[in-house]
């Protein structure tokens, strides 16, 4: 008699680079939102089947998830890279102008992908949000230790808190895209970088 055998059945190796099929699917719902993004046009986007899509990010959301994080990672990665180049100030002020350049890069003000989400799925989809908060305070504490620094080096007043000044920034920078949308000129722009950097100052 044989004995018999469990025969374990190993799927098949994937045909994609997967941290390259993540950022296609980041940029389209950064240009497109998470409401805006059917499964077909992500499959489209990210060239991927349906079925190697659901073996490897399961679904739309968890594939949201993965692409909010991966944001966060490389957006804190390029801050921290640009710091040992540029004084904090100069950073910070740097940010906001690549915010109102985007229009000219893009066609469009792409702002950040987190804030847009927050705007999108607040109280729509309660997961998220708190996904969404979530790396919202990682970006907050991010700029909060940034400040410190500056502070720390003589750069920034210690008249505000860190995490005051870092919650102006956001604001403002969140407000540059708001504003740009709205038809601010030029001058007016220019006006708040201007008026952002006297208040570090």
């Amino acid at each position: 008699m044989t004995q018999s055998r469990k025969i374990k059945k190993v799927g098949r190796p994937k045909e994609f680079d997967e941290l390259q099929v993540l950022s296609l699917a980041m940029n389209y719902f950064w240009d497109h939102g998470y409401d805006n993004s059917s499964l077909s046009q992500l499959l489209t986007a990210m060239k991927i089947s349906k079925s190697s899509f659901y073996q490897t990010f399961i679904s739309k959301q968890l594939l949201f998830e993965r692409c909010l994080d991966l944001y966060t990672q490389q957006q804190t990665q390029w801050i921290k890279e640009q710091l040992s180049s540029n004084s904090t100030i100069d950073l910070l002020t740097s940010i906001l102008q690549i915010a109102t350049d985007e229009i000219k890069q893009y066609g469009e003000i792409r702002g950040c992908l987190v804030m847009n989400s927050a705007e999108l799925c607040y109280k729509k989809y309660p997961d998220l949000s708190q996904l969404i908060n979530r790396q919202f305070i990682k970006f907050h504490q991010l700029f909060t230790h940034l400040i410190e620094q500056g502070q720390s080096r003589g750069e920034i007043s210690a008249k505000y808190t860190a995490s005051t000044l870092s919650s102006i920034f956001i604001n403002t920078l969140n407000g540059l895209s708001v504003m740009i949308k709205a038809g601010a000129d030029e001058q007016m722009i220019n006006d708040i970088l201007y008026g952002f950097r006297q208040q570090l100052k």
